[in-house]
């Protein structure tokens, strides 16, 4: 049996009866044959009666979280396991979701969730959160930036009050506390008196993200605690730079700020990818989001031919047609792999016009040289053949420069089997760019990128 050392309640229950062995570990400075050795907000030394045995370097913080790494340790070696290897699992541990899980940065603030959900969990989390952020401030020369913590008491016992006196306190190292009190059975304000101006509380959940997206400034992290993202997503993702349900960490570079674009153009035009078609799962996605906002008329999902020129002729040929009738047209090209390519051109020929492009080809004309033949279609029976003649199409049509980046939007996974990330990044810097640390080349959770592509293009 593995239990922490000097906790009153387990020694009650030990004491009426325990016929196995029992290991007890500190992280607390307790006496224990298992202990640790804090070095730093993310590193530690294991002890076993006195002796270094090992050392953890992690990207995990807080003393709850050295004490579950030492109980996990003693428990291992019980049953064979060496130190040191239990010690270098440890440090290679990616971790699990709501603890402490980074889920994107925009504008330089960092946005955490983690599920901690009763008075010591927070404080612990919240330490261990500062000590880093001051590791990391110390590290790179800068001042360390303020911790936030966004808080939604949704357990019950947490909604009834039975844990309300303690929690003042777990939030001493918060610069910010700001609570959601929706459906709360106490006064928060009153319970919260010590925090003073620190605090803030609201039962109206557009207030709340709204005064956190106030308050946070380059350098600061946001810490989610209990229930708050699984239950109001949709709102923090827009406000606070999640996408859809916050499942995928990216980060967001907008110069100058990313704004929703102002209202839906005349024209929006989806291309797709190579061997793709208006049936693919992003295009359907698209023509769902315009049919809800009541706006299908203002979105084309031409299927596009095999052939470049031929392509890029259509495209011109309905844009000519839709010109003449209204001079003014605004448009907006959103493009997805090939189709993003076609869209950077278009975007470079009509010199108004908004892009969003999503893992966009950068070199078509390379990465398509080993698909000469017939193809067959994804989401459709039919086939097509694709030719050497194309790939210098391609290569002929290809615009080398961006006129003005600040026009174009661009979702690029690192995790794209088919296209380099990097590429991407670069070939459109300037660009509001939603970069997702993971994903794949379909976008396959497309619909936690969804909230980006709508603002960018301007639906509701």
């Amino acid at each position: 049996m593995v239990c922490p050392a000097d906790t009153e309640s387990l020694e009650r229950v030990l004491k009426r009866g325990c016929w196995t062995p029992v290991e007890r570990f500190s992280a607390n400075g307790d006496e224990a044959p298992w202990q640790a050795r804090v070095l730093g907000a993310s590193r530690f030394e294991v002890l076993k009666h006195g002796e270094v045995k090992g050392q953890v370097e992690w990207d995990w913080s807080g003393l709850h979280n050295v004490n579950n790494a030492l109980a996990v340790i003693a428990a291992a070696h019980a049953v064979g396991v060496k130190v040191t290897d239990a010690c270098k699992a440890l440090s290679e541990f990616p971790g699990v979701k709501r603890r402490m899980e980074l889920r994107g940065e925009a504008a330089g603030v960092k946005v955490y969730d983690d599920f901690a959900h009763h008075p010591t969990a927070i404080a612990t989390t919240l330490e261990g959160a500062k000590a880093r952020m001051t590791e990391i401030a110390a590290g790179a020369g800068v001042p360390t930036g303020n911790l936030i913590a966004l808080f939604e008491p949704r357990s019950n016992t947490m909604k009834m009050g039975t844990l309300a006196q303690a929690l003042p306190a777990s939030f001493d190292e918060a610069q910010a506390v700001v609570c959601y009190t929706a459906g709360i059975q106490w006064n928060v304000r009153d319970t919260f008196g010590s925090v003073g101006e620190r605090l803030f509380t609201s039962d109206d959940l557009n207030e709340v993200i709204d005064h956190v997206v106030s308050l946070a400034q380059p350098g600061d992290w946001v810490g989610y605690e209990q229930w708050f993202v699984w239950r109001h997503s949709s709102k923090a993702d827009r406000s606070l730079g999640h996408t859809g349900a916050g499942l995928t960490p990216f980060a967001l570079n907008s110069p100058g700020g990313f704004a929703r674009t102002s209202g839906v153009a005349d024209l929006v035009v989806y291309l797709h990818g190579f061997r793709s078609s208006s049936r693919s799962v992003k295009a359907q996605k698209m023509i769902d989001c315009f049919d809800q906002a009541g706006l299908s008329s203002h979105l084309w999902v031409p299927d596009l031919p095999a052939s470049p020129a031929r392509a890029m002729a259509m495209i011109e040929q309905h844009l000519d047609a839709r010109l003449q009738s209204q001079p003014e047209l605004s448009l907006t090209f959103i493009g997805s792999s090939l189709g993003g390519y076609y869209a950077t051109v278009l975007g470079e020929l009509h010199a108004q016009a908004s892009i969003v492009l999503l893992n966009p080809a950068i070199k078509p004309y390379d990465d398509l040289q080993d698909q000469i033949g017939k193809k067959k279609v994804y989401f459709s029976d039919e086939e097509i053949e694709f030719v050497p003649a194309y790939l210098g199409d391609l290569k002929a049509m290809e615009k080398t420069s961006l006129t003005d980046p600040s026009r174009y939007s661009l979702v690029a996974a690192r995790d794209d089997e088919v296209l380099n990330c990097d590429t991407m990044l670069a070939r459109y810097r300037g660009a509001h760019q939603l970069h997702l640390l993971g994903s794949d080349h379909a976008l396959s959770d497309f619909d936690e990128i969804l909230p980006f592509v709508k603002l960018a293009v301007g639906l509701p």
